[in-house]
């Protein structure tokens, strides 16, 4: 009997011994660093990966030790035990900490520990068991990556400046060429010298409209996710018929049909961004109408869902052009791609309305899709959600206008004015010649100045109607003009005086600048005869 007793304990210890050498064999293959202790935070064991990231060769070094007896910084000895603590007082898990690891000799290293308590037979703690991973190498290669986006996002800055100040001053001098090519298809008599400037003046005017496109692509694509929507009241059938009245002209003179088709249930007043609305569909007619030269132009547009307060509206451009081959068709989305070469040329274009919608599209929240058969046509389609202009939106929207409108100028009345003296402020001499030519058509007075300083010396001894002003003047500029000639106005008691700034720029952020600066509107170069027209009867 005590034969048999001792025998089945010794198979016991054998069993158990096995069992504890797979135990560690297992533990010691495992590719992360684990250890365990007691309450009192002395190690109780550890695998092999441990004991060889901390410089040692055998576990009797590390087992019965506390951090403070390994080769590692005092700091981040007591910042171990203070979580091993924490785990142990509280029976809760640390989980996916990252915590720093620096050795006497002053390597440091990146670990993502996780420590959970452990319990006995009776549920009572008795130590803690932890493991890690030495994420060094990652965090560097993730410190890398950010910074190597970094600088990428800070080139694409550095170069979407350089195009945009690039095109300011190719604006500048573009700019006097189309306003004095445009006064001389005015001013010629000789039909042939007449044709030939008007033919300066398009192409000058084909130029401006590359420059302001490529601006709304670098405009279009800087738009960030923390530049929401600019959401306003608005009526659709009242944009989209904008739209149509402004594409009209070009296919009556292609002799195709343009057509609208509206859902009556679309309610009449949407709350959404209206100019990224109008922007997306003037592309994608115009780039319609384009490529037609039979058949019709159609924008269809349909009531897919109404949910509680919103409506989810599907916009379809739908033509019967020459369509897209079907080996170009995930191209036509890419900045400045032109499928040109395929059709030899006929087209014109930049490769650049496709690529602003979509941007503009995404950025509503929705996603841009065609088909499209080659000498069929192509149709482009895309749902958008808008709210419904109801009570409590119109209320809080209203509220926010009111907000802007604090801001904004005041409305003059257009009352009639004779004898209108105008202050025009220029540094450029061919664009400042352009002003006086249209003055004269006008057979309005004027003066010139050529810098901020001498026109706020002008403007504060002399009476006028009107100062029209370059925004990039050298020296004092167009915006500093204005903020001077408002506060000369309030410390004299003076009657406001409308300020008009011309700039080459045609960014959003530079109209708001010229508008809080104290100006009453903003146009961009180069002025024309018609515009500066309705600009006097407007603010004179």
């Amino acid at each position: 009997m005590i034969t048999i007793i001792g025998h089945d304990v010794t198979v016991l210890l054998e069993n158990a011994i096995k069992e504890q050498l797979l135990l560690e064999s297992l533990i010691d293959s495992v590719p992360i660093q684990i250890f365990w202790k007691n309450k009192n935070l002395e190690f109780l064991g550890c695998n092999k990966r441990f004991v060889q990231s901390l410089g040692f060769k055998d576990k009797s070094v590390i087992i019965g030790k506390t951090d403070f007896d390994l080769p590692v910084s005092k700091e981040d000895s007591e910042a171990f035990r203070k979580d091993d603590l924490y785990v142990i007082t509280s029976k809760k898990p640390m989980l996916n900490i990252e915590e720093p690891q620096c050795f006497d000799n002053g390597e440091k290293r990146t670990l993502l520990t996780s420590k959970v308590p452990l319990f006995d037979e009776h549920s009572e703690v008795y130590g803690v068991i932890g493991i890690y991973r030495d994420i060094t190498d990652q965090k560097k290669t993730e410190n890398e990556l950010k910074n190597a986006i970094s600088l990428a996002e800070q080139a694409n800055k550095t170069k979407s400046e350089f195009i945009a100040n690039m095109s300011h001053d190719i604006r500048t001098p573009l700019s006097g060429v189309v306003g004095m090519s445009q006064l001389l298809v005015d001013a010629l008599d000789n039909p042939e010298q007449k044709l030939y400037a008007k033919w300066i003046n398009e192409c000058g005017v084909q130029l401006l409209g590359l420059l302001n496109d490529i601006l709304t692509v670098i405009a279009v694509d800087n738009i960030s996710d923390k530049d929401l929507p600019n959401l306003e009241i608005f009526k659709l059938r009242q944009c989209v018929d904008e739209i149509m009245q402004l594409e009209r002209p070009s296919t009556t003179m292609k002799g195709i049909d343009l057509n609208l088709v509206i859902d009556d249930s679309i309610p009449d007043l949407l709350v959404g961004d209206r100019p990224a609305l109008y922007r997306i569909l003037l592309n994608l007619l115009g780039n319609a109408i384009k490529f037609t030269t039979v058949g019709i132009v159609a924008i269809e547009i349909k009531l897919l869902k109404k949910i509680s307060n919103s409506v989810n509206i599907e916009f379809k451009i739908v033509d019967t052009g020459i369509g897209i081959p079907e080996e170009l068709q995930n191209k036509v989305f890419d900045r400045f791609y032109r499928g040109n070469p395929s059709y030899k040329g006929v087209y014109s274009g930049h490769g650049i309305g496709l690529h602003i919608a979509q941007s503009y599209i995404k950025r509503l929240g929705g996603e841009l899709k065609f088909i499209s058969k080659v000498d069929c046509g192509t149709t482009f389609y895309f749902n958008l959600v808008f709210d419904l202009a109801i009570d409590n939106s119109i209320n809080n929207l209203q509220q926010a206008t009111n907000a802007k409108k604090s801001a904004q100028p005041l409305e003059y009345l257009c009352v009639e004015n004779k004898n209108p003296m105008v202050l025009l402020v220029e540094d450029n001499f061919v664009a400042l010649k352009v002003l006086e030519s249209i003055m004269k058509l006008l057979n309005v007075k004027f003066v010139s100045a050529n810098d901020g300083e001498s026109a706020l010396e002008i403007a504060t001894r002399q009476s006028f109607d009107l100062v029209v002003t370059d925004v990039g003047l050298p020296g004092m500029s167009g915006n500093e003009l204005a903020i001077k000639i408002r506060d000369w106005e309030g410390k004299n008691s003076k009657s406001r005086i409308p300020v008009i700034g011309l700039t080459a720029h045609v960014r959003e952020q530079v109209r708001e600048l010229c508008i809080n600066s104290g100006m009453d509107d903003v146009y961009s170069k180069p002025m024309d005869l018609s515009t500066m027209k309705g600009i006097i009867a407007k603010f004179t």
